[in-house]
Formats: structure tokens, sequence, C-alpha cells
């Protein structure tokens, strides 16, 4: 909230100050040149605004995997540059709980463009994407 109220004060700032200046020449070179500022600044604050949308609205994917003994994950992965892979697991009938980071399957392709499976066992379950494999410590969910 503070860099729009300080543009507006600049804004309404600069041209009473810029016109004080006596030379013409000196004058409208300040005056070009704010405006230059002005409207890189906007087109930088644009962009960056635009990619905090974009994190902000969870541009994403998710993708459940289901074991055969029903276990199941929820793997999460940003849509911006597919750097940051979440797994939550199953805690409760319709809710999932954080389990880990996995960055071993971030990048390129996509976790959804993989082909994945889950692997249960006793306590841990195995995420198996490709030639990747992502072990899971896996509690007792709350009923």
């Amino acid at each position: 909230m503070a860099v729009p109220i300080g543009a507006a004060g600049l804004l309404l700032l600069l041209p009473v100050l810029i016109g004080r200046i006596r030379r013409r020449a000196v004058r409208r070179l300040a005056g070009w040149t704010t405006v230059g500022g002005a409207a890189a600044a906007a087109t930088c604050f644009g962009v960056v605004a635009v990619f905090a949308l974009l994190e902000a609205t969870g541009i994403g994917d998710t993708v459940r995997l289901e074991a055969v003994d029903g276990r199941s994950v929820l793997v999460t992965q940003d849509g911006f540059d597919g750097d940051v892979v979440d797994i939550y697991t199953e805690n409760g009938s319709f809710y999932y709980k954080w389990a880990r980071s996995a960055p071993e399957l971030s990048g390129w392709p996509r976790v959804k463009d993989r082909e994945c499976r889950l692997d249960a066992g006793e306590a841990v379950l195995r995420l198996v994407c490709g030639e990747k494999t992502v072990e899971i410590d896996v509690e007792e969910p709350a009923r």
C-alpha cells in the first residue's frame, strides 16, 4: 500500500519542483527524465504485480495418487517454474496435511506429465516418478 501512496505523492510534488527550475533546457530534461523513470517503474511494478497475483491465486498443478491399500497423497507443483513441489498425506476423510517438500521432483517435466505411482509400505509410502523415488513417512490419520 505504501508504493501507490508514495507514487501519488511524487506525482503531485514533482511537477511543482520541476517547474521551479529556471533554465528551460534543464527543466525539460528533468521533466522527460521523470516521465521515463515513472514509465519504467510502472512497468516493473506491473510485471511484479502480475506474477504475485498468479502465485497468490494458486496457479499450479495438483495430482492425487492412490496406493493399492487405499491411502493417497496429493502432490502440488507451482505453476511458475515448477521448482516447488510439496506432498500432502491423508489426515482424515476429507483433509490432507503437509508431509514434506520434494525438491528432487521439481522442474521439467512436470509431475502431472510423468508416470508416477504410489507404493504402500508399513509406515512409509514410496512415490515413484520415473527413476526418482521419494519416501514419505506416514502416521496414522486422525479419524
